[in-house]
């Protein structure tokens, strides 16, 4: 007996491997077209704002501590601007933005305190802070509205400890 084939009458590519492309570019169909080889950034209303921020290793042995980022990983638009090495990121028109961090945290005493907590134009957002004891993953978030610019975030470090594998983005959302 011969088995159907089961993408007889699909969508497929030559290879056999079905392909959704409504993940990729939206609505549509790959049909005969070409298959991207890359990612796609989708179309969508306004401008397209947002920024991955990281450090490999901060020690902020002196709280608080403004956490230096040393590397833009994505930077896109022009509502947020960072130097690379420094700990302020700008944001330079007025909207709503999220911004989110995540970090390893290791006290400089055994079973220590630890803490992080995002500031905006040095007032601390309460709502984003993460706090533990002993070497724990530290995360938060929050979201502000901004009306004169620049308005300057940055994470700070709450209390003396080592910080691995800072991770901060920021999405201007409105």
């Amino acid at each position: 007996m011969v088995r159907p084939n089961p993408f007889q009458n699909s969508r497929y590519c030559e290879n056999g491997i079905e392909i959704n492309n409504n993940l990729i570019n939206g609505p549509g169909v790959v049909g005969g077209g070409v298959v991207p080889t890359s990612p796609t950034v989708p179309t969508l209303p306004g401008d397209l704002d947002f920024g991955i921020f990281n450090s490999p290793t901060v020690d902020s042995s002196t709280p608080p501590l403004a956490v230096p980022l040393a590397t833009n990983v994505q930077l896109v638009g022009t509502a947020i601007t960072h130097t690379p090495g420094e700990a302020a990121i700008n944001l330079v028109e007025p909207g709503t933005y999220t911004i989110s961090y995540n970090a390893e945290a290791a006290p400089l005493t055994v079973g220590g305190p630890v803490g992080l907590l995002l500031r905006q134009d040095q007032v601390d957002l309460v709502e984003s802070a993460d706090t533990g004891v002993g070497a724990t993953f530290l995360s938060g978030a929050a979201t502000v509205a901004v009306t004169t610019v620049p308005a300057v975030i940055t994470l700070s470090s709450s209390q003396a400890s080592t910080l691995t594998d800072v991770n901060v983005t920021v999405i201007k959302t409105a």
